[in-house]
């Protein structure tokens, strides 16, 4: 459902709104990926994983599980200006 909302806006002649949506929909993209992502290798490793231990599909369960909530208030605070701010300064700290 992404696709026609993105085409339509990326035919609107105006210079802001490619970019609002890209931004707020980009967002979304990716909290859909960090779903959907480990949950699709995790049944493909079922279907076609014939000689995967058994102990991989516990560790990939167990990704599927935690990483997507994990990372769902990062992919959205990072649009607010003061946490992208410190994630960006966090590796590099000032020096004073």
């Amino acid at each position: 459902s992404y696709m026609p909302i993105l085409r339509a806006v990326l035919h609107i002649l105006s210079q802001d709104a490619p970019h609002k949506a890209l931004n707020t929909c980009g967002s979304h993209i990716c909290v859909i990926i960090l779903f959907y992502g480990p949950g699709i290798f995790s049944v493909l490793t079922q279907w076609f994983g014939y000689h995967i231990p058994f102990h991989i599909y516990i560790l990939l369960a167990n990704v599927y599980i935690l990483i997507p909530p994990t990372l769902n208030p990062m992919v959205y605070g990072i649009k607010t200006k003061q946490i992208r701010e410190l994630v960006v300064h966090l590796p590099f700290p000032k020096q004073i």
